[in-house]
């Protein structure tokens, strides 16, 4: 479904494929195995759950979505396919709606989300979670935004079952159902707005939806299974190097332009202008072997995947909020899977505020519950 550059899928091609995606794999299999290995011991001490109110929280939570998504409709900075555009606003608000747009919104409600957990007060979290995430999808023109948030709602269940209360098959039936409608709403809205938008400035890439909108949510788990293609593409690329692959780090993003990988790699016929801003990631095993090393694919696989749970769990370990750990595991995936698409500055700007905000609030919350707890046991 993406462009796959000079690939003939010769044998000797489709190898190399192979070859390639299970170094990248290995890899990191190996820091999970490792860092599981390193952090059995480590024991953390669980909070009692209290009868919380979350009204407050939640009310907030909703309006900072509601305040962000209308500065987005006015100023247009975070819509796929958009160019961002060059505003001088206060306090660097341009950056500030970027960031809550990459996953800072689901970060911030996190708090009255395990709070409302805690409480049994579930099933309706999870609806407010996903209506916020539908308002969300629906001004950045994203298919993703609730699939990534499904799993930080159900994620922990599993992973993180000792936390948590377990929820009955009642109950996570009602979980399943809201997250369902409420991401064929978002594929609907999102790929309505995509159409409107490409009628307007391409027709030629406007798409019907009245016949299609149930393939567009069938075909969504695939739609963006990123990585295979891009490594297609990648391995019939004949200009790998180190040199290349730290070029590609400091490649900046720039409106009117088509990025490296998208325009010269995967041969994308998209001709970028100032009005839509196409590009196609690449994904971070793909974007590992611009270098030409197998090794190399390997070990960076390894320390990317190390990153994602050290960050994961240090956030545990700080807030004891299981949702919390997890939005930042899934928005440091979030940011890997982009690698590629305009250099790695924003990445990291993007993942560094999400984690020190998360580390923050969560621990500041961990205190706030243990001197609750402290104080209902006395």
């Amino acid at each position: 479904m993406e462009p796959i550059g000079t690939f003939d899928f010769s044998v000797q091609q489709v190898d190399h494929v192979a070859v390639v995606a299970s170094i990248g794999a290995l890899g990191t299999l190996l820091a999970g195995i490792l860092f599981n290995k390193l952090s059995e011991k480590l024991q953390y001490s669980h909070l009692k759950a209290q009868s919380f109110e979350t009204r407050y929280y939640w009310i907030a939570g909703l309006l900072a979505v509601a305040i962000m998504s209308t500065l987005n409709e006015v100023y247009q900075i975070v819509q796929a396919f958009r160019p961002p555009p060059v505003l001088n606003l206060p306090f660097r608000l341009q950056g500030l709606i970027t960031w809550y747009f990459g996953g800072g919104w689901s970060i911030l409600l996190m708090i009255p989300f395990y709070r409302s957990f805690c409480a049994q007060k579930d099933v309706k979290a999870v609806f407010l979670l996903v209506f916020a995430g539908v308002i969300v999808s629906t001004t950045v023109f994203s298919r993703g935004v609730l699939v990534f948030q499904a799993l930080i709602i159900l994620l922990p269940l599993l992973v993180y079952r000792d936390f948590l209360p377990k929820p009955s098959v009642n109950k996570l039936t009602k979980y399943l159902l809201i997250i369902f409608l409420g991401v064929c709403v978002s594929v609907i809205a999102a790929m309505e707005r995509r159409s409107n938008f490409f009628e307007s400035v391409a027709p030629e890439r406007a798409t019907n939806l009245s016949s299609s909108t149930w393939f567009y949510i069938a075909k969504l788990p695939i739609d963006r299974w990123i990585g295979l293609e891009a490594l297609m593409a990648v391995t019939a690329y004949e200009g790998k190097s180190l040199d290349f692959f730290f070029e590609r780090l400091s490649e900046k993003r720039v409106p009117g332009q088509v990025d490296f990988y998208t325009h010269k790699i995967a041969l994308n016929p998209t001709t970028d202008t100032n009005t839509v801003n196409y590009s196609t990631p690449p994904g971070f095993i793909a974007f590992a072997y611009f270098s030409g090393s197998k090794p190399f694919v390997g070990v960076f696989s390894f320390v990317l995947a190390l990153l994602l749970l050290s960050s994961e769990r240090l956030v545990l370990w700080l807030s004891r909020n299981p949702f919390l750990a997890t939005a930042i595991g899934i928005g440091l995936t979030v940011q890997i899977i982009h690698l590629g698409t305009g250099g790695i500055a924003n990445p990291i700007k993007i993942f560094a505020a999400s984690l020190t905000i998360a580390a923050g609030i969560g621990w500041l919350h961990r205190k706030i519950l243990s001197r609750q707890s402290s104080l209902s046991d006395s």
